[in-house]
């Protein structure tokens, strides 16, 4: 496992970096310090637009510990593999395992500690509850609060960009200028004088100290500089480079005198500000010296503006450019392996480059790991309705695949299994043995410590960001290889030569709105803990489809039953219910309440995928089913309310209009101003009334 610290993060993400344009597809996974704000479960009925409000709290309130990401790179042939069995990951090279077949797939497995920056304005929240489960499973909070990765947003990122290539460049331009030798009738005008006597003597005794020290041979200089001799306190200590001199402490008047004499008396001699202090420091070094520190310092700000500033956002940001079919500028400042690759002079513009595939992201019930990178790296408040956080999610990125989707709706063998990651894993893995491995994490450089690359201390498990990525990339291959095997989907390659980045996975290379990419793998459905699944091409308010192929028009909710009735009692009223063909009716039975539960129509015609799939015979044989089951429920329960879930969640958003007409809107300042002294001001909705005026109150 490759853990990511800020000390390893250039090196580990500009490995991430150069891999991750030629993944097949991304899965990511995270572990966050809280999912759930308050501990009131909602109604099993409520829309994901009606808890919607409930749910972003969380993501705007707690913060990533752990960000997990998975690159799987299709290495294979391009053929369909045999059936298909993944070894158990214990990351070993190929020449490990003896007499095998080299694998159809690599993993490499990135787990980035997140931890905001000092300067950020996000505070660090943490669950008792999620804790005590982090705790459990040997999460390092001493590593996450000391080694996590600072990260900005997306604004925030883009700024410090900026600000950094315009410094390097205004650095530029004074090196240029100052290679320019000053009139004398220039350098007479920059000059300050010292009038008061006491400035004069303090400058008087401040450049004396200062040719003292010029005319100390370097090798006596050096001796001090190794606290040799601790005596001198103007002397710096252990500098990377040359010898330095520290002048004494003074007011910025002051110090601008100092600078304008040495420049001009010892033009070879470099001047800085002590950081945190009224001092300046002078650098006698030698031309080889002088290059020597100028590239450190160089690499220093660069690298300061990757790891302390930047920091996770370029891990988001490049993740979101592949995901959005753009080519990485691998020689912007954010983006570039070392600062030898950076271009300064190209325009610093976020989410540009040439257009490629766009690589999909896999969740394993993603829904809040998509909202938490959303309050992380572009906003921290999401978006006040449930459409518009669709949006800012499909905008970075467009290609979704959820695996609890594909298990419980997508996949036949599947749909009537514990879906939970570690299961569905331990299920799908064992037929993916011997085509599947894990990449090693490359051997830190000679000299430094295995924490450059690999931290050994911490085995690959089950609740590690990068494990949890891995597992849900293992079981999307595993699903996807079933629907392909299983299903009426027919794949696209059609004896063309399939693109050695997805190898079997052809439908990641159909047109981004192909319907039956979107219906056989679920494409951009999220799983909800409801009986809705959350669609992401869809805007609607209660448009949402139902879970598990239930249909809206085939499914009713029973109000205001008595408090006696039970689940038996439903099962007889339907168990022995049959269609005109004979074929039993299949459904499913959701209590709301004591007195309220929902019964659905369920059909799915030879184990396939859900009824949405179905060329039109599925969705008339759920109808019908669903006809039939209404009618037993309006005979067993005669004086309860039956109604449809389409006309109950069409009624729900009458009553929310009509709520939200009747509700006044909030007075401006000016008008409680102007209703206070006495002049009345009615809102908009309230103008044009009919009625008698109001009389005002006569001003004295």
């Amino acid at each position: 496992m490759v853990v990511v610290t800020k000390s390893n993060f250039v090196e580990q993400s500009n490995d991430f970096l150069d891999h991750l344009p030629s993944a097949a597809f991304v899965a990511v996974d995270e572990e966050m310090t809280g999912i759930s704000v308050g501990n009131q479960r909602p109604p099993k009925d409520e829309t994901p637009s009606q808890r919607y409000p409930d749910l972003k709290k969380a993501p705007e309130t707690y913060s990533i510990i752990q960000l997990g990401i998975s690159l799987f790179h299709y290495t294979g042939d391009g053929k369909s593999p045999s059936p298909p069995v993944i070894r158990n990951p214990s990351e070993t090279s190929p020449a490990a395992v003896p007499n095998r077949e080299d694998p159809d797939w690599t993993v490499r497995k990135y787990n980035f500690f997140a931890f905001p920056g000092k300067d950020s304005e996000r505070s660090v929240v943490l669950n008792p509850s999620a804790v005590a489960f982090l705790h459990q499973h040997n999460i390092s909070f001493d590593k996450w609060t000391k080694e996590g990765v600072p990260y900005l947003l997306e604004d925030q990122a883009e700024k410090a960009v900026k600000q950094y290539t315009d410094r390097v460049l205004e650095a530029e331009a004074k090196e240029q200028q100052e290679s320019k030798q000053p009139t004398v009738q220039e350098a007479s005008q920059r000059r300050v004088q010292l009038r008061r006597t006491e400035d004069v003597d303090f400058f008087t005794r401040a450049m004396a100290t200062l040719r003292n020290w010029l005319d100390t041979p370097v090798s006596a200089t050096a001796a001090i500089l190794n606290n040799q001799n601790p005596d001198n306190q103007n002397e710096a200590k252990n500098p990377p480079e040359g010898a330095c001199f520290m002048l004494p402490e003074c007011n910025s008047f002051m110090r601008r005198a100092l600078y304008e004499s040495i420049g001009q008396e010892y033009p070879s001699l470099i001047l800085e500000k002590v950081p945190g202090a009224n001092r300046i420091q002078v650098w006698r070094l030698s031309d080889a010296e002088k290059e020597q520190r100028q590239q450190r310092l160089r690499k220093e700000a660069w690298s300061d503006l990757i790891v302390e500033r930047v920091g996770l956002f370029r891990i988001f940001f490049a993740l979101s450019q592949v995901c959005r079919g753009f080519e990485l500028e691998r020689d912007s400042p954010m983006l570039a392996s070392s600062l030898a690759d950076v271009d300064f002079h190209k325009e610093p513009t976020l989410y540009r480059g040439a257009r490629n595939r766009k690589v999909p992201i896999i969740v394993h019930n993603g829904f809040m790991d998509l909202c938490f990178l959303q309050t992380h790296f572009v906003s921290h408040k999401l978006p006040d309705s449930l459409a518009e956080c669709k949006a800012a999610i499909r905008k970075y990125f467009p290609v979704i695949y959820d695996t609890k989707i594909l298990a419980a709706e997508c996949s036949p063998i599947h749909f009537n299994d514990n879906t939970r990651l570690g299961a569905l894993f331990a299920r799908v893995s064992s037929h993916l043995e011997g085509r599947v491995q894990v990449i090693r994490p490359p051997p830190p450089p000679p000299g430094e410590s295995a924490s450059a690359g690999s931290d050994p201390s911490i085995t690959s498990e089950e609740h590690f960001a990068d494990y949890d990525a891995y597992m849900t990339g293992i079981c999307y291959l595993g699903i996807c290889q079933c629907i392909h095997r299983m299903s009426e989907y027919p794949g696209r390659s059609g004896g063309v030569a399939v693109k050695p980045t997805v190898g079997t996975l052809t439908h990641l290379l159909e047109p981004i709105d192909d319907p039956e990419v979107r219906k056989a793998f679920g494409r951009n459905l999220l799983y909800q803990m409801s009986m809705f699944n959350l669609d992401l091409e869809i805007s609607g308010v209660n448009d949402d489809p139902l879970c598990r192929g239930m249909n809206k028009n085939a499914s009713y909710r029973v109000a205001n039953t008595p408090q006696s009735t039970n689940t038996r009692d439903i099962i007889n009223c339907l168990s022995r219910q049959m269609d005109r063909t004979g074929r039993p009716v299949v459904f499913e039975i959701v209590w709301i309440d004591d007195t309220s539960f929902i019964v659905a129509a369920s059909y799915r015609p030879n184990g396939t995928h859900n009824n949405r799939q179905q060329n039109g015979s599925g969705d008339e044989v759920l109808m019908e089913h669903g006809r039939i089951i209404h009618n037993a429920l309006k005979d067993r329960f005669p004086n309860s309310n039956i109604s449809s879930m389409a006309q109950y969640l069409e009624e729900q958003e009458k009553k929310r209009l009509a709520a939200a007409a009747e509700t006044p809107s909030e007075p401006s300042v000016v008008s409680r101003m102007l209703n206070w002294i006495g002049i009345n001001v009615g809102s908009s909705s309230q103008q044009g009334t009919e009625g008698p005026a109001t009389k005002k109150r006569r001003l004295d």
